[in-house]
């Protein structure tokens, strides 16, 4: 997720490291793959949080999966026989909340996350988000 943090308040060389490890890198390593590309090959991006629900603290990691959900469409349109999408797998308790927990009190969803690694709020599982994602490939 790179810094956590407001906007402004973040180091400038850490946030755009972190929008390229969002975004850029994902679309740079898909370039890079693409000669060696199936015929009717299907690509599926992880997405982040929900674009249209504004969340404070999470600017670079918001704006890098936001850059992955603006692409595919366009992918769509200029490789018809290629499928594009975004998976959005919902909350699932996994060590990147690690990175909340260290940023503390500058985590605006640091009490959410407590409840997520502690296994308070339910989640969805690995099994499930497998589930997801065999749907979207079919």
């Amino acid at each position: 997720m790179g810094q956590i943090g407001k906007f402004f308040e973040l180091d400038e060389w850490a946030w755009i490291v972190a929008l390229r490890i969002n975004a850029i890198d994902v679309l740079t390593d898909l370039r890079a793959l693409w000669p060696n590309r199936n015929p009717g090959a299907k690509v599926v991006f992880l997405g982040g949080p929900n674009i249209a629900n504004p969340s404070s603290t999470y600017s670079a990691y918001r704006c890098g999966k936001a850059i992955l959900e603006a692409i595919v469409p366009t992918l769509n349109a200029e490789y018809p026989e290629h499928r594009f999408a975004v998976l959005h797998p919902g909350v699932v308790n996994t060590k990147f909340h690690e990175q909340t927990l260290a940023a503390g009190e500058r985590a605006a969803n640091l009490e959410r996350v407590k409840r997520v690694v502690s296994g308070e709020e339910k989640t969805v599982t690995h099994d499930e988000v497998y589930a997801k994602l065999l749907a979207l490939v079919a």
